[in-house]
């Protein structure tokens, strides 16, 4: 009565009938035979998020990082102005030196790289405020 052939085309149509109710509010857009770009998105983003996963965290070291930096108070009357979220900067007419100031708990990422100047090896190390 009931042989291999159709158990199998049986379990094929149960699970394919399962897949489709389950899933087709999240492929298709309303009722529609048109694919949600959301789903395509999510589908092409799969695996970076599950090889985050995997990835060391960067560890926090805004406090350190920003405890390097030479404090310095900026001279009277400097106007200063808003250039990131939670940090304030200004440069001084007279001198050219500029000034910035980060609000307590502004993460920042810090890199730093080496370039070559007239055959000279440099480094500069760039502080890019993230949001909080």
């Amino acid at each position: 009565m009931f042989n291999n052939t159709k158990i199998k085309i049986l379990l094929a149509i149960t699970i394919s009938f399962l897949t489709v109710s389950l899933l087709s509010k999240e492929v298709f857009v309303a009722d529609s035979p048109q694919i949600n770009p959301l789903f395509l998105a999510k589908i092409k983003n799969a695996p970076s998020g599950f090889l985050a996963l995997f990835r060391p965290q960067p560890s926090d070291k805004t406090d350190e990082v920003l405890g390097q930096i030479p404090q310095v108070t900026p001279p009277p009357g400097l106007l200063m102005k808003t250039v990131a979220k939670g940090v304030q900067a200004a440069e001084d007419p007279v001198t050219n030196k500029k000034y910035m100031t980060f609000e307590k708990g502004t993460k920042v990422e810090v890199r730093t790289y080496t370039y070559t100047e007239n055959g000279e090896q440099k480094k500069i190390t760039l502080i890019i405020p993230l949001e909080k």
